[in-house]
């Protein structure tokens, strides 16, 4: 199994690219860069697919090197029977404060896949786009019978 971050790395050597210049091109902050090369988190599947467009790879072959099948299942670490090897991934758990900055980085940029509907001028989530996601929601929750958290 090949080490992302040291694949990440090889990478931008070969394309002659800085970590900030990466975060630009996939839309994401400089730290989270930084957290891909160090080894302290793995990225998405769709940051994985905007790396595949920037270094011009074959999007499976890129999320099989983050871990995932094209389903973008996370693919299970496979163990040597003769040999046994434990893997174990040093990834800081992240605060409360980084997870909300990193789920409002990605709404960001999955919303302009939708050429800004869904944004307005300030970059922010419209108020039709909020009454999307309320509406969606409660679709979801009709459709699983009333059930609205895990195991009820």
């Amino acid at each position: 199994m090949v080490n992302f971050s040291e694949w990440l790395k090889a990478e931008l050597e070969k394309k002659g690219l800085l970590q900030k210049e990466l975060a630009g091109m996939m839309n994401v902050s400089e730290g989270i860069v930084s957290r891909y090369i160090s080894g302290k988190d793995l990225p998405s599947p769709i940051n994985l697919i905007k790396m595949a467009k920037i270094f011009d790879l074959p999007e499976k072959e890129v999320l099989a090197i983050g871990g995932y099948d094209e389903n973008y299942n996370r693919i299970p670490i496979q163990r040597n029977v003769e040999k046994e090897v434990s893997i174990t991934y040093q990834i800081e758990p992240k605060s409360p404060e980084q997870e909300e900055k990193d789920l409002d980085a990605e709404i960001q940029d999955l919303c302009k896949h939708f050429q800004g509907v869904f944004l307005d001028k300030r970059g922010d989530l419209s108020i039709e786009s909020k009454k999307v996601v309320i509406d969606v929601l409660k679709y979801v929750i009709q459709k699983e019978g009333g059930k609205t958290r895990k195991g009820e």
